[in-house]
């Protein structure tokens, strides 16, 4: 980061690059889980006299807002001691 800074890229095309990479990860992970679930209820509905199971489309879209808000988060939230330091300090080996 300290390289991106001093080659004059914004703090905020570098929160973004970080939040997209992020977010990335978290959208793979929610799919994979997502998913898992899904396979999960069918198998309990097979296995049991339970009627039917199903992932409510309205808690999957609020997981995932509330998933996409943590990111966000999560991101400032490591990015805000690197970006109060010059790039110089940030190179410099201690």
């Amino acid at each position: 980061m300290a390289i991106l800074l001093s080659i004059g890229c914004s703090k905020k095309d570098i929160f973004l690059q970080l939040f997209f990479e992020n977010e990335v990860l978290f959208v793979t992970g929610y799919m994979v889980a997502a998913l898992a679930v899904q396979l999960s209820c069918q198998v309990i509905k097979s296995v049991s006299a339970i009627g039917e199971i199903q992932l409510a489309a309205g808690s999957f879209a609020l997981v995932g807002a509330a998933g996409t808000m943590l990111t966000a988060l999560v991101t400032v939230a490591s990015l805000i001691k690197i970006f109060r330091k010059s790039p110089k300090e940030l190179l410099t080996v201690q």
